[in-house]
Formats: C-alpha cells, structure tokens, sequence
C-alpha cells in the first residue's frame, strides 16, 4: 500500500444483488436477512437488488444448507421461507418498516440482468457526484437488523394479553416489531382507524385451532386493546380468557371487554 492509504475513502453504498431464484432456494436458512444485517454494518446507503419477475418465485423451492435440519416437518413461527411472490413483496413490506433512517436497507426490482447493471451504475454516478464519500475511519457500525427477536417480543406481548397463538404470530410475522406496531398506530388519525388496522390482515381467520372464533375487525380491535393495555394487569386478562373461553361465542368481543373493564366479572357481565 501507500503512505496516504488511511486517508483514502470510499463510496458509502452496498448493493446486494438476487435472483429471485437465489432469494427463494437460500431463505430457508434466513440467509436474506443475515446478509441484510451484515449489510447495515458496513455502509449508511444500502439496497437489495431483486432480479427477475417476482411471479416466478414459486418455481422454486426453498432448501436449507443445515446438516442437521432432518425433521422437514417442524414448524419455525418465525418462518423465512419465500415460497412465492407473495414472500418476496412481505419482505419488501418489512423493510420499508424499518427503513427509519438513510441507514436502512432500500429495494430495488429489475427485469434482468442488463437492468440490474444500469441501476447498479446509476447509483455509483449518483454516490459519486452527490459527495457521498466516507474516510475508513468515519465509519459508523448500527446494530445489525434481528427480526427474530422482534417477532418473539411482539408475539410475546400479545400471548401475554390473551391474544390467541395463530393471531398473534400473524400479526408478529407481518408487523415485525413492537415499535413499528406502535408507529403504525401513531400514524392513524382516529382510535377508529388505530380499531380497524389489522382487520385486512386477519380476514381469512374464522374459527380458529383451539375452537375461538370471532370476526377480523373485532379481532383487531381487540388486538389494538391489548397492545395498549395496563402491562401489569395483562395476565389476569389472559387466564381470565383462558378459563372461560367454552362460555363465550365472540371471543375477540370478550377480549376487548377484558381490557376495557377492570375486572374478568365485569367483562363476563357485559
């Protein structure tokens, strides 16, 4: 090297480019996500390049690279599997989520090869004459993205207010965190529209596994209850919903009901 290399800089972008079918066969694994979370350490400007039409990712299958990944059959709630398009415009979703900041990781979608070249080059012009440089040693490292863990925390605090299991890890897995549950609800104009949030989300849940039933806008209303309910009293909530859940025939109704009234008798009563 030469004399003057610690003061040489370099442009402050990633891009990381995929096939869809190189996105679809490697997300079993998680490895999307690993790479965006390495991503997010090394630069400030970051972009996942996804290559080809999107609707061709169910010609694919997902497989793992874990040796000991010999029971296919067990379920992960925090599953990354892209099995369709469906998969590649959720993880689209959840980035937008967590793009907060110019630190966050961008998408971008080309139809081929020779598109995936031109914005890749469009972006380097771009870097380059916008000033974008960085010294090695003004370098910053974020905290890479876990999306794992804040599904867990999510699901966890739902589970906790009485949320029945398969809602909550719809909710965990498209939400993705506790603070972008909260933004989302920030956002909303009117205690009406923070009500009605989920309810698109969980349309197709009618009768669920373990006999509770109820309609989706009284599930998201419920859901909004819970998220914003006394933490200290969320568990009486859930036993209550628990123990009397065979006497109930709306039971996202009576799960509002629980975290509007102080008592399980109160809701009963109602």
């Amino acid at each position: 090297g030469t004399k003057d290399d610690s003061s040489r800089s370099r442009l402050d972008v990633l891009v990381e480019r995929k096939r869809v079918s190189d996105l679809v066969q490697r997300s079993k694994s998680g490895d999307h996500w690993k790479q965006l979370a390495a991503m997010r350490e090394c630069c400030r400007h970051n972009f996942l390049l996804v290559e080809n039409d999107t609707t061709s990712a169910s010609s694919f299958t997902a497989f793992t690279t874990d040796e000991n990944d010999d029971d296919a059959s067990k379920f992960d709630p925090f599953d990354t599997v892209i099995e369709d398009e469906d998969g590649i415009f959720r993880l689209y979703w959840h980035l937008l989520l967590l793009s907060t900041n110019h630190s966050e990781v961008k998408f971008i979608q080309t139809r081929d090869e020779q598109s995936s070249l031109r914005a890749i080059g469009s972006i380097g012009l771009m870097a380059t004459t916008s000033g974008e440089l960085l010294s090695k040693e003004d370098a910053t490292v974020e905290a890479p993205i876990s999306p794992s863990d804040d599904q867990a925390s999510l699901l966890a605090r739902l589970k906790k207010g009485g949320v029945p299991w398969s809602l909550a890890k719809r909710v965990a897995m498209e939400i993705g965190s506790i603070s972008l549950l909260d933004r989302l609800y920030k956002l909303c104009e009117s205690d009406e529209c923070r009500s009605a949030l989920l309810a698109s989300l969980l349309s197709d849940f009618g009768l669920l596994e373990n006999g509770m039933k109820s309609t989706a806008h009284r599930w998201s209303h419920a859901i909004f209850k819970v998220f914003t309910s006394n933490t200290e009293k969320v568990a009486v909530k859930s036993r209550a919903m628990e123990e009397h859940k065979h006497l109930i025939n709306d039971h996202g109704l009576f799960l509002d009901l629980l975290h509007t009234y102080e008592s399980p008798e109160e809701a009963l009563d109602a």
